[in-house]
């Protein structure tokens, strides 16, 4: 990695890069300039509109994905035994 060019990056407004794990060799660079370094296995680049450079990981992609998932079964899992509680103790069904 080039310091110059990571500092470039940061000025540009770039918050922070995902690189493949097998690119990670300089980590200390990062620190230097205050960039988050995040490191995955695969990642996929795209263009976003109004932002100069744009990394989005598959793998956090992923992550996220699932992350989402099982928060929305625990939410609905609460609320569905909240209804029953309520059922219960207004006497509408025995327990």
């Amino acid at each position: 990695f080039d310091k110059e060019a990571l500092a470039l990056l940061k000025k540009a407004g770039v918050l922070g890069l995902i690189v493949p794990e097998k690119e990670v060799s300089t980590p200390f660079v990062f620190e230097e300039i205050e960039m988050p370094l995040v490191s995955v296995s695969r990642v996929e680049f795209y263009e976003l509109p109004g932002v100069n450079v744009g990394a989005v990981s598959s793998d956090v992609i992923k992550t996220i994905s699932e992350e989402k998932k099982e928060l929305q079964k625990r939410v609905r899992a609460r609320k569905m035994e909240e209804l029953r509680r309520m059922l219960v103790e207004g006497g509408a069904f025995e327990d």
